[in-house]
């Protein structure tokens, strides 16, 4: 019991120090304070989470070691114990931030295809402005070519049957020409 209490206070006073390592005295426990602080900033860095708050890893780290302690394991290097801890806490916020990251652009690639669609709406609108300004036959040309997807000689072939009788190249350009407007 002895042993578990000393243990206790070893992990509790490496934890203060480190939370309030501008407020410590001996010369040794500052600068292992100062260099587990550092450590910890510089790998929020690190893993991109600078949003998160140097005390909440702190808390954690603590929050484990007094479990780990209950538990009735001890803690032979508290300094070397809340490194190791507070890199695995940072590694699990890493993962977790990524997942969510991942959820939410799912979630936005299930959202957009209703943007999409809104788009199509839009966009047929204003393709079916741009064919009524069309002469019949451009129009025409047009709707054989691009809508019920025939080849320019198909479509040459179709304006002859309807009467209109115009070489290939004519018919091209008066397609190309129908695009532009």
């Amino acid at each position: 019991m002895k042993l578990k209490t000393d243990a206790k206070k070893s992990f509790d006073l490496a934890i203060q120090s480190l939370a309030n390592s501008k407020n410590i005295k001996d010369f040794h426990d500052s600068l292992t304070s100062i260099v587990l602080r550092e450590f910890i900033i510089r790998t929020l860095k690190q893993f991109h989470l600078e949003q998160v708050d140097f005390y909440d890893v702190v808390s954690e780290v603590y929050i484990r070691g007094t479990k780990t302690i209950d538990s009735g394991e001890h803690i032979e290097n508290p300094g070397a114990w809340i490194r190791i801890t507070s890199l695995n806490i940072i590694r699990e916020m890493s993962r977790q931030q990524l997942k969510e990251q991942a959820n939410s652009e799912f979630i936005e690639r299930q959202i957009a295809p209703n943007d999409r669609e809104d788009n199509n709406e839009v966009e047929l609108k204003i393709l079916e402005k741009s064919l009524q300004t069309l002469t019949e036959k451009d129009r025409q040309i047009l709707e054989l070519k691009y809508f019920q997807d025939k080849s320019w000689k198909q479509v040459v072939a179709d304006l002859a049957d309807c009467g209109e009788i115009l070489k290939e190249a004519t018919v091209r350009q008066r397609g190309k020409r129908a695009l532009e407007r």
